[in-house]
Protein backbone atom coordinates (compact mmCIF):
# COMPACT_ATOMS: atom_id res chain seq x y z
CA UNK A 1 0.00 0.00 0.00
CA UNK A 2 1.33 3.47 -0.82
CA UNK A 3 1.87 5.73 2.14
CA UNK A 4 1.04 9.39 2.60
CA UNK A 5 3.96 11.77 1.99
CA UNK A 6 5.92 13.33 4.81
CA UNK A 7 9.14 15.26 5.14
CA UNK A 8 9.56 14.34 8.77
CA UNK A 9 11.86 11.34 8.55
CA UNK A 10 11.55 9.57 11.87
CA UNK A 11 9.86 12.56 13.45
CA UNK A 12 6.24 13.65 13.24
CA UNK A 13 3.54 15.42 15.06
CA UNK A 14 1.01 14.18 17.59
CA UNK A 15 -2.72 14.17 17.80
CA UNK A 16 -4.81 13.50 20.90
CA UNK A 17 -7.92 11.42 21.22
CA UNK A 18 -10.62 11.89 23.91
CA UNK A 19 -13.89 10.36 25.02
CA UNK A 20 -15.94 11.24 28.03
CA UNK A 21 -18.38 9.16 30.03
CA UNK A 22 -20.71 12.12 30.61
CA UNK A 23 -22.48 14.71 28.45
CA UNK A 24 -24.02 12.32 25.94
CA UNK A 25 -26.01 15.18 24.39
CA UNK A 26 -22.72 16.84 23.43
CA UNK A 27 -20.06 16.11 20.82
CA UNK A 28 -16.92 16.23 23.02
CA UNK A 29 -14.52 14.73 20.50
CA UNK A 30 -14.09 14.27 16.77
CA UNK A 31 -15.90 10.93 16.79
CA UNK A 32 -18.84 12.19 18.81
CA UNK A 33 -20.42 10.87 22.01
CA UNK A 34 -18.82 7.58 23.08
CA UNK A 35 -16.66 7.62 19.94
CA UNK A 36 -19.51 6.22 17.84
CA UNK A 37 -19.95 9.14 15.37
CA UNK A 38 -23.67 9.03 16.18
CA UNK A 39 -25.67 11.01 18.77
CA UNK A 40 -28.15 9.22 21.04
CA UNK A 41 -31.82 9.07 20.04
CA UNK A 42 -33.86 11.47 22.18
CA UNK A 43 -37.15 11.70 20.26
CA UNK A 44 -36.46 15.23 19.02
CA UNK A 45 -38.40 16.03 15.82
CA UNK A 46 -36.14 17.22 12.99
CA UNK A 47 -37.10 18.94 9.75
CA UNK A 48 -38.13 17.03 6.64
CA UNK A 49 -37.46 19.92 4.24
CA UNK A 50 -33.74 20.71 4.01
CA UNK A 51 -34.68 24.27 3.08
CA UNK A 52 -36.19 24.68 6.55
CA UNK A 53 -32.77 24.33 8.16
CA UNK A 54 -32.02 27.71 9.71
CA UNK A 55 -28.70 29.33 10.37
CA UNK A 56 -28.65 30.46 14.00
CA UNK A 57 -25.32 32.28 14.04
CA UNK A 58 -21.89 32.61 12.51
CA UNK A 59 -19.09 33.05 15.01
CA UNK A 60 -17.63 36.49 15.53
CA UNK A 61 -14.24 34.75 15.55
CA UNK A 62 -13.12 34.50 11.91
CA UNK A 63 -9.45 33.49 12.03
CA UNK A 64 -9.79 29.70 11.67
CA UNK A 65 -8.91 29.63 7.99
CA UNK A 66 -9.67 27.04 5.36
CA UNK A 67 -9.42 23.33 6.06
CA UNK A 68 -9.67 21.45 2.77
CA UNK A 69 -7.36 23.46 0.58
CA UNK A 70 -6.17 22.90 -2.95
CA UNK A 71 -9.09 22.71 -5.36
CA UNK A 72 -10.69 25.73 -3.64
CA UNK A 73 -7.48 27.72 -3.14
CA UNK A 74 -8.21 30.35 -5.78
CA UNK A 75 -11.86 30.74 -4.77
CA UNK A 76 -10.95 31.17 -1.11
CA UNK A 77 -8.12 33.61 -1.78
CA UNK A 78 -10.36 35.80 -3.94
CA UNK A 79 -13.37 35.72 -1.61
CA UNK A 80 -11.81 35.86 1.83
CA UNK A 81 -8.56 37.88 1.97
CA UNK A 82 -7.22 37.76 5.49
CA UNK A 83 -3.97 39.74 5.65
CA UNK A 84 -1.89 37.96 8.28
CA UNK A 85 -4.08 34.86 8.20
CA UNK A 86 -3.02 32.09 5.84
CA UNK A 87 -5.81 30.62 3.68
CA UNK A 88 -5.59 27.35 5.55
CA UNK A 89 -5.66 26.46 9.24
CA UNK A 90 -5.47 22.70 9.49
CA UNK A 91 -8.15 20.01 9.40
CA UNK A 92 -9.37 20.06 12.96
CA UNK A 93 -13.14 20.11 13.45
CA UNK A 94 -15.46 21.63 16.06
CA UNK A 95 -16.34 19.79 19.26
CA UNK A 96 -18.92 20.85 21.84
CA UNK A 97 -19.26 20.22 25.57
CA UNK A 98 -21.37 21.92 28.25
CA UNK A 99 -22.46 24.79 26.01
CA UNK A 100 -19.01 25.60 24.60
CA UNK A 101 -17.71 24.95 21.08
CA UNK A 102 -13.94 24.38 20.84
CA UNK A 103 -11.92 24.77 17.66
CA UNK A 104 -8.22 24.08 17.14
CA UNK A 105 -6.35 25.70 14.25
CA UNK A 106 -3.00 27.15 13.31
CA UNK A 107 -2.02 30.44 11.69
CA UNK A 108 0.90 30.22 9.28
CA UNK A 109 3.36 33.09 9.23
CA UNK A 110 4.30 34.94 6.05
CA UNK A 111 7.94 34.81 5.03
CA UNK A 112 8.17 38.58 4.68
CA UNK A 113 6.12 41.76 4.76
CA UNK A 114 4.83 41.00 1.27
CA UNK A 115 1.20 39.85 1.84
CA UNK A 116 0.14 39.92 -1.80
CA UNK A 117 0.13 36.15 -2.34
CA UNK A 118 -1.95 33.42 -0.76
CA UNK A 119 0.10 30.68 -2.40
CA UNK A 120 2.04 28.29 -0.19
CA UNK A 121 5.31 29.86 -1.32
CA UNK A 122 4.33 32.98 0.64
CA UNK A 123 4.45 31.21 3.98
CA UNK A 124 7.34 29.99 6.07
CA UNK A 125 7.66 27.10 8.50
CA UNK A 126 6.62 28.98 11.65
CA UNK A 127 2.99 28.98 12.83
CA UNK A 128 0.91 29.97 15.84
CA UNK A 129 -1.03 27.18 17.59
CA UNK A 130 -4.54 28.36 18.53
CA UNK A 131 -7.52 27.05 20.51
CA UNK A 132 -10.70 29.14 20.58
CA UNK A 133 -13.74 28.64 22.84
CA UNK A 134 -17.09 29.88 21.49
CA UNK A 135 -20.47 30.21 23.22
CA UNK A 136 -22.68 27.54 21.62
CA UNK A 137 -25.82 29.64 22.13
CA UNK A 138 -24.63 32.91 20.62
CA UNK A 139 -21.43 32.39 18.64
CA UNK A 140 -19.61 34.90 20.84
CA UNK A 141 -15.94 34.30 21.64
CA UNK A 142 -15.36 33.21 25.26
CA UNK A 143 -11.58 32.91 25.23
CA UNK A 144 -8.65 32.29 22.90
CA UNK A 145 -5.35 30.53 23.63
CA UNK A 146 -2.69 31.51 21.11
CA UNK A 147 0.88 30.22 21.31
CA UNK A 148 2.92 32.61 19.19
CA UNK A 149 5.53 30.90 17.04
CA UNK A 150 5.23 27.56 18.83
CA UNK A 151 3.91 25.71 15.83
CA UNK A 152 4.93 24.37 12.45
CA UNK A 153 3.21 25.27 9.18
CA UNK A 154 1.83 22.19 7.43
CA UNK A 155 0.89 23.14 3.88
CA UNK A 156 -2.30 21.28 3.04
CA UNK A 157 -2.18 19.70 -0.41
CA UNK A 158 -5.08 18.03 -2.19
CA UNK A 159 -4.91 14.90 -0.04
CA UNK A 160 -2.59 15.98 2.71
CA UNK A 161 -2.91 18.22 5.73
CA UNK A 162 -2.62 18.33 9.48
CA UNK A 163 -5.54 18.10 11.89
CA UNK A 164 -6.02 17.62 15.62
CA UNK A 165 -9.47 18.37 16.96
CA UNK A 166 -9.88 19.40 20.58
CA UNK A 167 -10.99 16.74 23.05
CA UNK A 168 -13.00 17.35 26.23
CA UNK A 169 -13.29 15.14 29.30
CA UNK A 170 -13.62 15.59 33.07
CA UNK A 171 -13.77 19.38 32.84
CA UNK A 172 -10.57 19.56 30.80
CA UNK A 173 -9.95 20.38 27.15
CA UNK A 174 -6.90 19.01 25.33
CA UNK A 175 -5.13 21.04 22.66
CA UNK A 176 -2.42 19.43 20.53
CA UNK A 177 -0.06 21.71 18.66
CA UNK A 178 1.49 21.34 15.24
CA UNK A 179 5.01 20.73 16.61
CA UNK A 180 4.29 18.09 19.25
CA UNK A 181 3.22 20.36 22.12
CA UNK A 182 0.21 19.37 24.23
CA UNK A 183 -1.75 21.73 26.45
CA UNK A 184 -4.53 20.96 28.92
CA UNK A 185 -6.90 23.74 29.99
CA UNK A 186 -9.84 24.16 32.31
CA UNK A 187 -12.64 23.64 29.79
CA UNK A 188 -14.75 26.48 31.21
CA UNK A 189 -12.23 29.19 32.01
CA UNK A 190 -9.30 28.39 29.70
CA UNK A 191 -6.87 28.39 32.62
CA UNK A 192 -3.87 26.18 31.86
CA UNK A 193 -3.80 22.92 33.86
CA UNK A 194 -0.59 21.52 32.39
CA UNK A 195 1.68 21.69 29.37
CA UNK A 196 3.53 18.72 27.94
CA UNK A 197 5.28 17.50 24.81
CA UNK A 198 6.23 14.25 23.16
CA UNK A 199 9.92 14.39 23.94
CA UNK A 200 11.96 13.38 20.90
CA UNK A 201 9.05 14.06 18.53
CA UNK A 202 8.72 17.64 19.75
CA UNK A 203 12.48 18.12 19.67
CA UNK A 204 12.72 16.74 16.14
CA UNK A 205 9.88 18.93 14.87
CA UNK A 206 11.46 21.99 16.41
CA UNK A 207 14.75 21.24 14.65
CA UNK A 208 12.88 20.64 11.40
CA UNK A 209 11.10 23.98 11.73
CA UNK A 210 14.45 25.74 12.20
CA UNK A 211 15.94 23.94 9.20
CA UNK A 212 12.99 24.79 6.94
CA UNK A 213 13.05 28.39 8.10
CA UNK A 214 16.73 28.68 7.22
CA UNK A 215 16.00 27.18 3.80
CA UNK A 216 12.97 29.41 3.19
CA UNK A 217 10.57 26.47 2.96
CA UNK A 218 7.35 25.22 4.50
CA UNK A 219 6.31 21.63 5.13
CA UNK A 220 4.02 19.37 3.13
CA UNK A 221 2.76 16.44 5.15
CA UNK A 222 -0.32 14.59 6.31
CA UNK A 223 -1.91 13.35 9.52
CA UNK A 224 -5.59 13.35 10.34
CA UNK A 225 -5.94 11.35 13.53
CA UNK A 226 -8.34 12.82 16.04
CA UNK A 227 -9.15 12.71 19.75
CA UNK A 228 -9.12 9.66 23.11
CA UNK A 229 -9.09 9.79 26.86
CA UNK A 230 -9.80 6.35 28.28
CA UNK A 231 -9.62 5.63 31.98
CA UNK A 232 -7.65 8.79 32.70
CA UNK A 233 -5.14 8.15 29.90
CA UNK A 234 -4.80 10.48 26.93
CA UNK A 235 -3.84 8.51 23.83
CA UNK A 236 -1.77 10.39 21.27
CA UNK A 237 -0.14 9.60 17.93
CA UNK A 238 3.21 10.56 16.42
CA UNK A 239 3.66 9.45 12.79
CA UNK A 240 6.98 8.41 11.34
CA UNK A 241 8.11 7.53 7.84
CA UNK A 242 5.28 5.04 7.33
CA UNK A 243 3.08 4.17 10.30
CA UNK A 244 2.20 6.29 13.30
CA UNK A 245 3.06 5.38 16.87
CA UNK A 246 0.69 5.71 19.81
CA UNK A 247 1.52 7.27 23.17
CA UNK A 248 -0.34 7.30 26.46
CA UNK A 249 -0.21 10.38 28.69
CA UNK A 250 -1.72 10.77 32.13
CA UNK A 251 -4.74 13.08 31.88
CA UNK A 252 -4.15 14.43 35.37
CA UNK A 253 -0.55 15.52 34.82
CA UNK A 254 0.46 15.09 31.15
CA UNK A 255 3.14 12.55 32.11
CA UNK A 256 4.12 10.17 29.29
CA UNK A 257 3.18 6.63 30.37
CA UNK A 258 3.84 4.44 27.34
CA UNK A 259 4.65 4.28 23.63
CA UNK A 260 3.50 1.71 21.06
CA UNK A 261 5.60 1.96 17.91
CA UNK A 262 4.23 1.91 14.35
CA UNK A 263 0.70 0.59 14.85
CA UNK A 264 -1.65 2.98 13.06
CA UNK A 265 -2.15 4.43 9.59
CA UNK A 266 -1.67 8.23 9.60
CA UNK A 267 -5.16 9.53 8.98
CA UNK A 268 -7.03 6.82 10.92
CA UNK A 269 -8.69 7.80 14.19
CA UNK A 270 -8.69 4.94 16.75
CA UNK A 271 -12.03 3.28 17.31
CA UNK A 272 -13.49 2.80 20.80
CA UNK A 273 -14.80 -0.69 21.54
CA UNK A 274 -16.94 -0.90 24.66
CA UNK A 275 -17.39 -4.40 26.06
CA UNK A 276 -17.76 -6.14 29.42
CA UNK A 277 -17.55 -2.85 31.31
CA UNK A 278 -14.27 -1.87 29.61
CA UNK A 279 -13.22 0.34 26.70
CA UNK A 280 -10.43 -0.74 24.35
CA UNK A 281 -8.80 0.92 21.38
CA UNK A 282 -9.14 -0.54 17.89
CA UNK A 283 -6.61 0.64 15.29
CA UNK A 284 -5.38 -0.54 11.91
CA UNK A 285 -2.30 0.08 9.79
CA UNK A 286 -4.06 0.71 6.46
CA UNK A 287 -2.70 -2.56 5.11
CA UNK A 288 -5.03 -5.07 6.76
CA UNK A 289 -3.50 -5.47 10.24
CA UNK A 290 -5.88 -4.62 13.08
CA UNK A 291 -4.61 -4.16 16.64
CA UNK A 292 -6.31 -3.83 20.02
CA UNK A 293 -3.93 -1.85 22.28
CA UNK A 294 -4.69 -1.71 26.00
CA UNK A 295 -5.30 1.96 26.92
CA UNK A 296 -3.48 1.63 30.24
CA UNK A 297 -0.26 0.10 28.85
CA UNK A 298 -0.33 0.40 25.07
CA UNK A 299 0.47 -3.29 24.77
CA UNK A 300 -1.56 -5.17 22.15
CA UNK A 301 -4.17 -7.53 23.54
CA UNK A 302 -4.30 -9.14 20.09
CA UNK A 303 -3.79 -8.54 16.36
CA UNK A 304 -5.84 -9.74 13.39
CA UNK A 305 -5.29 -9.43 9.64
CA UNK A 306 -7.47 -9.25 6.51
CA UNK A 307 -6.20 -9.25 2.88
CA UNK A 308 -7.19 -5.68 2.07
CA UNK A 309 -6.10 -2.05 2.38
CA UNK A 310 -8.28 0.69 3.83
CA UNK A 311 -8.06 4.31 4.95
CA UNK A 312 -11.29 4.75 6.91
CA UNK A 313 -11.35 5.06 10.67
CA UNK A 314 -12.90 2.11 12.52
CA UNK A 315 -16.71 2.10 12.64
CA UNK A 316 -17.86 -0.22 15.45
CA UNK A 317 -21.43 -1.31 16.16
CA UNK A 318 -21.67 -3.58 19.19
CA UNK A 319 -18.90 -6.14 18.72
CA UNK A 320 -18.64 -5.73 14.92
CA UNK A 321 -15.96 -3.63 13.22
CA UNK A 322 -16.76 -2.43 9.70
CA UNK A 323 -13.79 -2.33 7.32
CA UNK A 324 -12.69 -3.24 3.82
CA UNK A 325 -11.87 -6.95 4.06
CA UNK A 326 -11.42 -8.00 0.41
CA UNK A 327 -8.91 -6.47 -1.99
CA UNK A 328 -9.56 -9.04 -4.74
CA UNK A 329 -13.03 -8.31 -6.06
CA UNK A 330 -14.49 -8.71 -9.53
CA UNK A 331 -13.75 -4.99 -10.01
CA UNK A 332 -10.13 -4.84 -8.82
CA UNK A 333 -9.61 -1.22 -9.88
CA UNK A 334 -9.08 -0.03 -6.32
CA UNK A 335 -12.36 -1.60 -5.27
CA UNK A 336 -12.78 -3.81 -2.24
CA UNK A 337 -15.73 -5.04 -0.17
CA UNK A 338 -16.94 -4.05 3.24
CA UNK A 339 -17.05 -6.79 5.81
CA UNK A 340 -17.85 -7.27 9.47
CA UNK A 341 -15.08 -8.34 11.87
CA UNK A 342 -16.25 -9.74 15.19
CA UNK A 343 -14.23 -8.35 18.10
CA UNK A 344 -13.54 -10.53 21.14
CA UNK A 345 -11.48 -10.00 24.31
CA UNK A 346 -8.88 -12.50 23.08
CA UNK A 347 -8.96 -11.86 19.34
CA UNK A 348 -11.11 -11.24 16.28
CA UNK A 349 -12.68 -13.17 13.42
CA UNK A 350 -14.28 -12.39 10.07
CA UNK A 351 -18.03 -12.57 10.55
CA UNK A 352 -19.31 -11.69 7.06
CA UNK A 353 -18.49 -10.01 3.75
CA UNK A 354 -20.85 -8.11 1.47
CA UNK A 355 -21.70 -9.88 -1.82
CA UNK A 356 -19.16 -9.47 -4.63
CA UNK A 357 -21.43 -7.06 -6.47
CA UNK A 358 -19.81 -4.19 -8.42
CA UNK A 359 -22.53 -1.89 -7.06
CA UNK A 360 -21.24 -2.60 -3.53
CA UNK A 361 -17.64 -1.61 -4.22
CA UNK A 362 -15.50 0.02 -1.50
CA UNK A 363 -12.86 2.44 -2.79
CA UNK A 364 -9.64 2.42 -0.82
CA UNK A 365 -7.48 5.00 -2.60
CA UNK A 366 -6.31 8.23 -0.99
CA UNK A 367 -8.53 10.09 -3.45
CA UNK A 368 -11.78 8.83 -1.95
CA UNK A 369 -11.12 6.05 0.50
CA UNK A 370 -10.57 8.09 3.64
CA UNK A 371 -13.87 9.96 3.90
CA UNK A 372 -16.28 8.50 6.43
CA UNK A 373 -19.42 7.30 4.67
CA UNK A 374 -20.63 4.63 7.08
CA UNK A 375 -22.56 4.81 10.36
CA UNK A 376 -23.55 2.23 12.96
CA UNK A 377 -26.63 2.31 15.21
CA UNK A 378 -29.17 -0.10 16.69
CA UNK A 379 -27.45 -3.23 15.39
CA UNK A 380 -27.20 -1.97 11.80
CA UNK A 381 -24.75 -0.17 9.54
CA UNK A 382 -25.74 2.46 7.00
CA UNK A 383 -23.14 2.41 4.22
CA UNK A 384 -22.69 4.64 1.19
CA UNK A 385 -20.99 2.14 -1.11
CA UNK A 386 -18.82 3.56 -3.88
CA UNK A 387 -20.19 1.50 -6.73
CA UNK A 388 -18.28 0.70 -9.93
CA UNK A 389 -15.15 2.56 -10.90
CA UNK A 390 -16.01 6.02 -12.22
CA UNK A 391 -13.61 5.65 -15.15
CA UNK A 392 -15.26 2.48 -16.43
CA UNK A 393 -18.95 2.89 -15.56
CA UNK A 394 -20.93 5.41 -17.67
CA UNK A 395 -23.93 4.99 -15.32
CA UNK A 396 -21.98 5.37 -12.09
CA UNK A 397 -24.19 8.16 -10.68
CA UNK A 398 -27.36 6.12 -11.18
CA UNK A 399 -25.65 3.07 -9.71
CA UNK A 400 -24.61 4.63 -6.38
CA UNK A 401 -26.31 3.00 -3.40
CA UNK A 402 -27.03 3.53 0.29
CA UNK A 403 -27.21 0.17 2.07
CA UNK A 404 -28.70 -0.74 5.42
CA UNK A 405 -26.89 -3.84 6.65
CA UNK A 406 -27.48 -6.11 9.65
CA UNK A 407 -24.32 -5.71 11.73
CA UNK A 408 -24.29 -9.29 12.99
CA UNK A 409 -25.03 -11.15 9.76
CA UNK A 410 -24.13 -8.74 6.93
CA UNK A 411 -27.57 -9.19 5.36
CA UNK A 412 -28.56 -6.23 3.18
CA UNK A 413 -31.86 -5.04 4.65
CA UNK A 414 -32.41 -2.04 2.39
CA UNK A 415 -30.85 -0.69 -0.81
CA UNK A 416 -31.54 2.90 -1.85
CA UNK A 417 -30.10 4.54 -4.99
CA UNK A 418 -28.82 7.93 -3.94
CA UNK A 419 -26.77 9.29 -6.84
CA UNK A 420 -29.48 11.33 -8.61
CA UNK A 421 -30.93 12.69 -5.35
CA UNK A 422 -27.62 13.74 -3.85
CA UNK A 423 -26.23 14.88 -7.19
CA UNK A 424 -29.16 17.25 -7.58
CA UNK A 425 -28.07 19.01 -4.40
CA UNK A 426 -24.67 20.08 -5.67
CA UNK A 427 -23.92 18.92 -9.20
CA UNK A 428 -21.89 15.97 -7.92
CA UNK A 429 -22.93 12.77 -6.14
CA UNK A 430 -19.75 12.56 -4.06
CA UNK A 431 -20.57 12.22 -0.35
CA UNK A 432 -18.19 13.85 2.11
CA UNK A 433 -19.75 12.74 5.40
CA UNK A 434 -22.97 11.43 6.90
CA UNK A 435 -24.71 12.08 10.21
CA UNK A 436 -27.54 9.94 11.62
CA UNK A 437 -29.50 12.10 14.06
CA UNK A 438 -32.84 10.89 15.41
CA UNK A 439 -34.67 9.49 12.33
CA UNK A 440 -32.80 11.65 9.83
CA UNK A 441 -29.83 10.65 7.74
CA UNK A 442 -28.04 13.88 6.82
CA UNK A 443 -25.81 13.43 3.78
CA UNK A 444 -23.35 16.26 3.20
CA UNK A 445 -22.14 16.48 -0.37
CA UNK A 446 -18.63 17.25 -1.62
CA UNK A 447 -18.30 21.03 -1.25
CA UNK A 448 -14.98 21.27 -3.08
CA UNK A 449 -15.68 19.93 -6.57
CA UNK A 450 -19.37 20.73 -6.74
CA UNK A 451 -20.75 23.25 -9.21
CA UNK A 452 -22.30 25.03 -6.22
CA UNK A 453 -20.70 25.71 -2.84
CA UNK A 454 -22.20 22.70 -1.07
CA UNK A 455 -25.27 20.55 -0.73
CA UNK A 456 -27.21 18.58 1.84
CA UNK A 457 -29.69 15.75 1.36
CA UNK A 458 -32.10 14.43 3.98
CA UNK A 459 -33.40 10.86 4.21
CA UNK A 460 -35.88 9.44 6.69
CA UNK A 461 -34.54 6.39 8.51
CA UNK A 462 -37.21 4.19 10.07
CA UNK A 463 -37.65 0.45 10.57
CA UNK A 464 -34.33 -0.23 8.89
CA UNK A 465 -35.25 1.59 5.68
CA UNK A 466 -34.21 4.87 4.07
CA UNK A 467 -36.58 7.22 2.23
CA UNK A 468 -35.47 10.31 0.33
CA UNK A 469 -37.02 13.51 1.72
CA UNK A 470 -35.38 16.63 0.28
CA UNK A 471 -32.19 18.41 -0.59
CA UNK A 472 -30.78 21.90 -0.43
CA UNK A 473 -28.29 23.03 -3.03
CA UNK A 474 -26.66 25.99 -1.28
CA UNK A 475 -26.19 24.78 2.28
CA UNK A 476 -24.29 26.17 4.04
CA UNK A 477 -23.81 29.76 2.90
CA UNK A 478 -20.06 29.24 2.58
CA UNK A 479 -18.39 26.06 1.35
CA UNK A 480 -17.40 23.90 4.27
CA UNK A 481 -13.81 23.11 5.03
CA UNK A 482 -13.84 19.52 3.86
CA UNK A 483 -14.19 17.53 0.68
CA UNK A 484 -14.86 14.07 -0.69
CA UNK A 485 -11.35 12.92 0.18
CA UNK A 486 -11.30 14.45 3.69
CA UNK A 487 -12.26 12.48 6.77
CA UNK A 488 -14.36 14.90 8.80
CA UNK A 489 -17.46 15.29 10.96
CA UNK A 490 -19.69 18.10 12.12
CA UNK A 491 -20.43 18.52 15.82
CA UNK A 492 -24.10 17.81 16.65
CA UNK A 493 -25.92 18.59 19.88
CA UNK A 494 -29.65 18.80 20.65
CA UNK A 495 -30.81 19.38 17.10
CA UNK A 496 -28.06 21.79 16.07
CA UNK A 497 -25.00 21.27 13.87
CA UNK A 498 -21.78 23.22 14.35
CA UNK A 499 -19.44 23.27 11.36
CA UNK A 500 -16.53 25.14 9.87
CA UNK A 501 -16.96 27.42 6.90
CA UNK A 502 -14.51 28.55 4.26
CA UNK A 503 -14.74 32.07 5.69
CA UNK A 504 -12.68 30.93 8.67
CA UNK A 505 -15.62 30.81 11.08
CA UNK A 506 -17.95 28.37 12.84
CA UNK A 507 -21.61 28.28 11.75
CA UNK A 508 -24.50 26.91 13.80
CA UNK A 509 -27.55 25.48 12.03
CA UNK A 510 -30.86 24.44 13.61
CA UNK A 511 -32.37 21.18 12.33
CA UNK A 512 -35.27 21.09 14.78
CA UNK A 513 -38.81 21.07 13.41
CA UNK A 514 -39.96 23.29 16.27
CA UNK A 515 -37.54 26.17 16.84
Amino acid sequence: MSRLPTLLGSFAWMIVFAVTSSGFADWPQYSGPDGAYTPPVTGLALVEDANAIERVWVSEYDQIGQGKFGAMARRFAESHPRGDLAPFGGMSWPVIADGIVYQVHFIAKYRSDDRSSDHNSAFGAVADDVLVAIDAATGKTLWVKKHEGSGLTWWQTKRGGWGASAAVADGKVIHVGTAGNVWCYNAKTGEEVWASALGKTHEGLSRLRDKLTAEGKSLTGMLQVHPVIVGGVVVAASPGKKLASLHGLELKSGKLLWTAESVIEPGVTPGLWKHDGATDLIVHDGGGTITCPAPETGKPRWTFSVPANDLISPIIEGDILLLNVDGKTSDPKHRGRYGGIRLKPDGAELAWTLPDNPLYGKEYTKDHGGSRRAIGRDGRFIIAVDGPNKQTDPNRVDNLRLLVVDAQTGKVLDETPHGPDIGAASGTPALSAMLLAEDRLIAHVDPVHATRPSGITLFRYADGKLTFLSNKADWPDDPTAGGYDVNYTHAYSDGRIYLRTASGQIACYDLRRSK
